[in-house]
């Protein structure tokens, strides 16, 4: 098998992660998901501690584990330099390298490694101008974990320089019902860009810090509408099911999107 697939799904397996197939919408695009898996170490991952010497970064994988990076040249060349930037990655479990202050710790080395654009949840109020637009978006998967909420997408487009906005937004008051769940929408603006073409999957992660409902405690998930490409109006409920059980996210290597988002 070569190691770039013209369209490759990979499965993650990995904790802290509420997974479900009702968040999908392939359009024509169905095949990508049916592609041959490859099972092996990978994370949704945030960077912690962002100084570079070798057993030094830190990353937080979803699973509230830490992992301490023994390349960490791969993170500043795909542009993870900063606390709080997202990745996808590929790693291997190492030695501790010499002179490690903590020879218990789990060191990696990553592989493979793309870049996740991460976004706080915003908040429309009465007196703001609606940006988010309402063109069209298909939700293929999601993930939950405490700190992020992950999305794949897929949206139409033609012009590879404009950036698409793709936002998560919650209504001024709004919070969460007595399940816990948050009304939202899962909003596309195109910017103007012809919906000529499907493009690749894309991701996404929204930062809860901030949400209605986190601080205090009572967010326990989302329900959120968007307007599919496919066939209208959707909503799918994202809820934490079981924290530690395994669970599988979909991601496309070579195939990620071609699709600039913002």
């Amino acid at each position: 098998m070569k190691r770039y697939h013209a369209i490759l799904t990979v499965t993650i397996v990995m904790a802290l992660t509420a997974f479900t197939t009702s968040c999908q919408d392939y359009d024509d695009d169905q095949e990508f998901l049916s592609n041959v898996d490859m099972a092996y170490n990978a994370t949704l991952a945030t960077l912690v501690e962002p100084n570079f010497p070798a057993g030094v970064a830190t990353i937080k994988k979803d699973n509230e584990e830490y992992a301490y990076v023994v390349n960490p040249g791969i993170l500043s060349q795909y542009g993870i330099q900063h606390a709080g930037d997202r990745m996808f990655c590929r790693y291997i479990g190492v030695e501790s390298p010499a002179g490690a202050q903590d020879s218990r710790a789990p060191y990696i080395r990553i592989t493979e490694l793309q870049q996740i654009l991460t976004k706080d949840i915003d908040i429309l109020t009465d007196t703001e101008t609606d940006v988010y637009g309402n063109d069209g978006i298909n939700c293929i998967a999601h993930h939950l974990g405490k700190e992020y909420l992950t999305l794949q997408f897929q949206i139409y487009g033609s012009n590879t320089g404009i950036k698409h906005r793709i936002s998560l937004v919650a209504k001024e008051g709004d919070m969460p019902d007595k399940d816990g769940l948050l009304a939202v929408e899962l909003r596309h603006n195109a910017e103007g860009d012809g919906m000529v073409f499907m493009g690749r999957p894309g991701y996404v992660s929204f930062s809860l810090a901030g949400a209605p409902g986190y601080d205090e405690g009572t967010l326990k998930g989302f329900k959120i509408t968007y307007r599919s490409i496919s066939d209208g109006k959707r909503t799918v409920t994202i809820s934490y099911v079981d924290t530690k059980a395994l669970q599988n996210f979909p991601f496309a290597q070579e195939t990620w999107s071609n699709t600039k988002i913002k």
